[in-house]
């Protein structure tokens, strides 16, 4: 369930607060009764933007094939990042 706390327990609270944080990952904070804020860990930070920076990602290939380009296949990829990374140790 989503945690949900009014700004004045931010102000009043604060290791309370973070502590949830700590527990849920994130935590919605309420400003005259309506959704404001949003406090979250690094952690779920970081993983909110690598998941972010996937759908953009995915979005631009979509994008690549709706303009038809012709797509790689496997053996391609793995071609590819083997020339520039190397083979497998």
């Amino acid at each position: 369930m989503a945690a949900i706390r009014p700004i004045s327990e931010l102000r009043n609270n604060f290791n309370d607060v973070a502590t949830l944080c700590n527990e849920q990952g994130e935590v919605f904070i309420t400003r005259n009764g309506f959704g404001a804020y949003v406090l979250m860990t690094m952690e779920a930070y970081e993983e909110q933007e690598a998941r972010l920076s996937l759908y953009r990602k995915l979005e631009e290939a979509e994008a690549q094939l709706q303009s038809g380009a012709t797509p790689l296949t496997h053996e391609e990829v793995f071609g590819r990042l083997k020339a520039k990374y190397g083979p497998k140790r």
